[in-house]
């Protein structure tokens, strides 16, 4: 749930880390300004969802030699022509990173895995195949993250019911 302008600024341009502040621990007043990733995940959930995030992670890292980690920048919300009560989610942009700890009982933080963020490839395809649309290509250094999203908003108007959920933000394995 925080804002992914400050988020790559902070991973990737400052190149520091983030620490989780679960939801039970937040404070309302400074969402968004403080150095941690807010959640909607209580302190045990938050802990047990990472920790099982990290072991897949590592795994496909041990057992394929790719990092799959991904933290999703903004959200596209669409509908598909042969399923239209349906609403998907994809990411607009995928940021490489890593989960780590400094020991079993310390928290974990989220860093930048020093890879070139992207644009869904696979989201462009399908939008371009399906629907004869073309969403804008990720630009280059410097990214501008708002504009971007404008940008994608302008090129999948006016679908009726689409959307782009530009505070969206997902941690998750992505092949």
């Amino acid at each position: 749930n925080d804002r992914p302008f400050h988020i790559h600024t902070h991973l990737v341009t400052n190149g520091r880390s983030f620490p989780f502040r679960p939801q039970s621990t937040r404070q309302r007043a400074n969402s968004y300004r403080d150095d941690k990733l807010q959640t909607a995940h209580d302190p045990a959930n938050l802990q047990k969802r990472l920790l099982t995030t990290q072991y897949v992670a590592q795994t496909v890292i041990e057992e394929r030699g790719i990092n799959t980690l991904y933290l999703a920048l903004g959200m596209l919300h669409w509908q598909a022509p042969q399923s239209p009560d349906k609403t998907r989610r994809s990411p607009l942009i995928l940021l490489p990173v890593t989960l780590d700890r400094s020991s079993a009982s310390a928290p974990f933080r989220l860093r930048h895995y020093g890879a070139v963020l992207t644009g869904n490839l696979s989201l462009e395809a399908k939008i371009r195949i399906d629907f004869g649309r073309a969403l804008p290509p990720l630009p280059a250094h410097p990214l501008d993250i708002d504009s971007y999203f404008s940008e994608i908003k302008t090129a999948v108007s006016p679908p009726p019911r689409w959307s782009v959920d530009a505070p969206a933000v997902d941690l998750g394995v992505m092949t």
